[in-house]
């Protein structure tokens, strides 16, 4: 049989008159800790708040969708894309026979003469790039673009097309250096057709580096 005066001793009880003052300091500290838990949601989400705005004005900013683009850039873009599968499909159906490549790789940095190396390659798929891998760091890391056979400047994606002796230049020789900043003066061109709407004259490389005249509408 359960003990009636140990139940009524569990049981909480509340006080008959309260006092108002500890009521009213008790009802003043929640209002504050409301308050201060409520301005530290809204100090965390102002970071995500600011982050998201970021984004959506870099979305609005970016140049990269094409309908942000000038009209002729999007045309031109569409043609390249056009030639370009029509090429790349042309070179599927050719023949990938083996074909005989040596790289000549010049000097090592002492000046003495490095051997010919032979290399297992196929027509329209080997690419002199794919070779760089088993040349030394101290002379692929420096390569700017191809020779072939002494006479023929030849992109490193470039597929090959027949047996050759294929040489590298570095960005310090001549030739390298103006193969670099001529494609640089390209980069130059199509950021400043992008940026400033405007239409190109003419920008080889230099002695000294790299540059394009372009007309801006309104002179």
């Amino acid at each position: 049989m359960t003990d009636a005066k140990s139940d009524q001793s569990e049981i909480p009880l509340r006080p008959k008159n309260p006092d108002p003052e500890q009521v009213e300091k008790k009802q003043s500290k929640r209002s504050k800790q409301t308050k201060s838990q409520a301005q530290n949601k809204e100090d965390l989400a102002l970071p995500q708040a600011r982050k998201e705005d970021t984004i959506a004005e870099a979305a609005e900013g970016s140049g990269d969708s094409p309908s942000q683009l000038p009209d002729f850039i999007v045309k031109r873009n569409e043609l390249f894309d056009k030639l370009k599968r029509k090429h790349d499909a042309e070179v599927l159906e050719k023949e990938h026979p083996v074909i005989n490549v040596v790289l000549d790789l010049g000097n090592d940095r002492s000046g003495a003469p490095i051997p010919a190396m032979p290399v297992a390659a196929k027509a329209w798929e080997s690419t002199p790039g794919s070779f760089l891998k088993h040349v030394d760091k101290d002379i692929s890391s420096d390569v700017v673009v191809a020779k072939v056979d002494g006479r023929e400047l030849w992109d490193l994606h470039r597929p090959l097309e027949k047996d050759c002796r294929i040489s590298y230049l570095p960005f310090t020789s001549p030739e390298g250096r103006n193969v670099f900043w001529h494609s640089s003066a390209h980069v130059l061109g199509e950021a400043a057709e992008c940026q400033y709407n405007c239409l190109l004259s003419h920008g080889p490389p230099v002695e000294q580096g790299f540059f394009y005249d372009m007309a801006i509408a309104g002179g």
